[in-house]
């Protein structure tokens, strides 16, 4: 009886710190990403293709 006891706490406890962990390395991989400048670099190369198809139809 004592071990069925362990495998529901072990699933209680899986199932709260595995999308904690989950939560945690997005987190950083998006505190990395904005450190780097990541977003600035992604928005400057969507202005430059939007400007490029606009200088196009302009010709």
């Amino acid at each position: 009886m004592q071990l069925q006891g362990l495998g529901v706490l072990a699933m209680l406890l899986t199932a709260v710190l595995v999308p904690l962990a989950l939560l945690l390395a997005t987190w950083v991989a998006l505190q990395m990403a904005r450190l780097i400048g990541l977003p600035g670099l992604i928005g400057q190369i969507a202005a430059d293709i939007v400007n490029a198809y606009r200088q196009r139809r302009k010709d």
